[in-house]
């Protein structure tokens, strides 16, 4: 079981963690898990059984 699930996998704080604590994070990125699909996200929070979440998704894109 994993401790943490990382959100937003691709950012570079969520690279950052899952390099220095690779054995209790699980990372996520957008085609894995697209934070606006609530749904989408419950069954992700279901299936990793995370005890923590760190939120690194965000909209970058400005013109959006």
């Amino acid at each position: 079981m994993d401790n943490f699930l990382i959100l937003g996998g691709n950012s570079k704080l969520a690279k950052c963690f899952s390099y220095l604590y690779p054995k209790i994070s699980k990372w996520l990125t957008k085609a894995d898990c697209d934070i606006t699909d609530r749904y989408g996200v419950e069954q992700a929070l279901n299936e990793t059984k995370a005890k923590y979440i760190l939120n690194c998704a965000a909209v970058t894109d400005i013109e959006y």
